[in-house]
């Protein structure tokens, strides 16, 4: 196995388990944010980046998480949503980032439309899952956390979006 392949193990790991939390609990843990982050930097540095490359890649996290920000402050995203945003960011060159923005914002939209079904269908397992924010306990709301309905668990695309950037994207690399 190539060092490559080795750093990207902890990587998907951290998104993995990020993802796999916020369905649980709807909290990303601050330690898979740090992984995912470091591991994304050494994957960069370990894939050839150069400083310029790697100051691209600094740049295009810092106005991931700028816009995450934003978005959080509106009530949009969760913090935990736009750590690992940033974590993700920085494991993709600049172009890459795009391919992120807009895969993550896909599996949102089809996380959203399922948990829309779900809710409507009313099914057990699933219903209960995405219906939490109903006065279960787990999901945050949709547009925050204030509890009135249910949420998306946005790790969940956050990760499906790093995969499909970290596999090629739409550019192709």
């Amino acid at each position: 196995m190539s060092l490559l392949a080795w750093l990207a193990l902890p990587l998907v790991t951290a998104l993995v388990f990020a993802a796999l939390e916020d369905l649980r609990q709807r909290r990303i843990p601050n330690g898979a944010v740090l992984v995912a982050a470091f591991a994304g930097l050494a994957w960069r540095l370990a894939g050839g980046a150069d400083l310029g490359e790697l100051l691209g890649t600094l740049a295009a996290a810092l106005g991931v998480f700028f816009m995450g920000f934003l978005l959080w402050r509106g009530g949009f995203l969760g913090g935990g949503d736009v750590k690992l945003m940033t974590a993700a960011a920085l494991a993709l060159p600049p172009r890459g980032v795009v391919d992120f923005l807009l895969f993550t914002a896909l599996a949102g939209g089809f996380l959203a439309l399922g948990q829309m079904l779900w809710a409507r269908l009313g099914s057990t397992a699933l219903g209960a899952l995405f219906a939490h924010g109903r006065g279960g306990s787990g999901l945050a709301t949709l547009t925050g956390c204030s509890g009135t309905g249910a949420s998306v668990p946005y790790g969940v695309a956050i990760t499906l979006g790093a995969l499909g950037a970290l596999l090629g994207g739409w550019s192709g690399g």
